[in-house]
């Protein structure tokens, strides 16, 4: 019987320096799931389109990008750097990324088996774009169909953002448990996760408009952990099933638009696994809450575990717009069904622990709700009570650790549970987050009752 039949898996449905230590276990060893690479663009700048659409290689020179000039990789040289505006992309996507296992036909839906993903103007915030060209100044009385340079630079973009996204997917299921984690499912979502740049080049366009794509990478087995006979995953793609640009947008002013030097500005801003609340619902800023990370024993001499303390970007430390711990939250009453669609913890911007004589700094992190997570509606002394069960709530961590940029899946290892006040704020009752690592040792994220407002 194969081994994913047994996991009832339905994909369709589904001693070196201590600073060292840390960004190893933090960053995931031999046997686990990575992050992405972000990959790399050939073509640096483009203006003009030929009559397929495609961008005009030129010499867009340093500085500021004209009207109808784009980059997509850095452009640097001895005279300076080239930059551009950051230009929210709105559409439509959908892909998977397909393969045997054992015989089997498997995919793996981004965002879901059961529609497509809208992105753009109204479905993120402008300073959070899933997609973006980096250009200078465009038309915004021309529809982007007749701004072909933009569209292109979209379309740039989005290659990077769905192979960036299919490997963290991929990373996701795994990590949650909706595929085994198996040596041969972690060495395929290793490759995927380092090869963003052969993916982008695999997802040729075989639609001929500028703001449409449709693409289908059938990987070559050459170089790859499925050439060998004995490797039970085989026939690997990636597709592009639907992509669909509809219009672009900036600021009024363009002084509100924040600059971009490549396309790799919204690098962290992936598609999630999960279709958004379909509903109304409920979004609050963090009044106040703090947290405590413990991790394993890193040096046995003491054989005191790692600790980091933190308070969470809130109303109490004056934070301000993306800034600021975010949640937000939908309900059903007539299924007694919750969804938590956002949670976004903040920690301080640099933290730091003394372990055996040196330094650990931690910055730039944030803890965040991955996709969405279902719960139950129900009443506790009188009051409505929103519960999500242990491990039904997936959260990605992404720091900067002894300088290098590390992401990992956590999941909730107890209950979370929300209720409402009679103010008409919200309270988070104490939950615990885990991570294990490669080496089986538990990383622990307990965040007491936070007040959201």
């Amino acid at each position: 019987m194969s081994r994913l039949i047994m996991f009832q898996f339905d994909l369709e449905k589904i001693a070196p320096p201590l600073s060292l230590t840390l960004g190893l276990l933090l960053a995931g060893c031999a046997g686990d799931t990575k992050p992405p690479d972000s990959g790399n663009f050939d073509d640096e700048a483009s203006a003009g389109a030929n009559d397929s659409g495609l961008p005009l290689p030129i010499d867009v020179g340093v500085g500021e990008l004209d009207p109808g000039e784009c980059i997509a990789g850095e452009k640097n040289g001895e005279d300076g750097a080239a930059w551009g505006y950051v230009h929210q992309c709105g559409g439509v996507w959908w892909g998977r990324i397909g393969f045997t296992f054992e015989g089997t036909g498997l995919d793996l839906y981004v965002p879901s088996a059961d529609g497509w993903a809208h992105f753009g103007q109204g479905h993120e915030d402008y300073l959070e774009s899933k997609v973006m060209a980096c250009c200078g100044p465009h038309d915004p009385q021309l529809p982007l169909a007749d701004q072909p340079t933009y569209a292109e630079n979209c379309m740039l973009d989005l290659r990077q953002q769905v192979c960036m996204s299919i490997s963290a997917g991929l990373e996701s299921a795994i990590e949650s448990g909706d595929i085994p984690k198996l040596k041969e499912t972690v060495d395929l979502q290793n490759w995927i996760a380092d090869n963003t740049t052969a993916c982008m080049k695999g997802l040729e366009d075989t639609n001929d408009s500028p703001t449409g794509l449709k693409a289908k990478w059938e990987i070559p087995p050459a170089g790859t952990p499925w050439d060998e006979s004995d490797f039970d995953i085989q026939d690997v793609y990636v597709e592009v099933i639907l992509a669909n640009l509809s219009d672009l947008y900036r600021p009024p002013a363009i002084e509100g638009a924040p600059i971009c030097d490549s396309l790799n500005w919204n690098r962290d801003h992936l598609f999630e696994r999960g279709l958004p609340p379909s509903g109304p619902g409920i979004d609050a800023v963090l009044e106040s809450g703090a947290g405590m990370m413990l991790g394993p024993v890193i040096d046995p001499e003491s054989g005191t575990p790692l600790q980091l303390g933190t308070t969470f970007a809130s109303l109490d430390t004056s934070c301000t717009g993306l800034d600021c711990s975010r949640l937000s939250l939908s309900a059903d009453a007539s299924t007694n069904t919750w969804s938590l669609d956002e949670l976004r913890l903040i920690p301080e911007p640099r933290l730091t622990a003394e372990v055996a004589g040196q330094t650990i700094v931690v910055e730039q992190s944030r803890i965040e709700l991955y996709g969405d997570a279902k719960g139950q509606l129900g009443m506790a002394g009188g009051v409505s009570e929103y519960r999500l069960a242990a491990g039904d709530a997936q959260f990605v961590v992404r720091a900067e650790v002894a300088g290098e940029m590390v992401m990992l899946f956590a999941h909730s290892s107890t209950d979370l549970v929300a209720v409402s006040d009679s103010a008409g704020g919200w309270e988070l009752q104490p939950f615990e987050l885990v991570y294990t690592d490669a080496q089986g040792d538990a990383w622990t994220m307990t965040v007491s009752a936070t007040q959201w407002l």
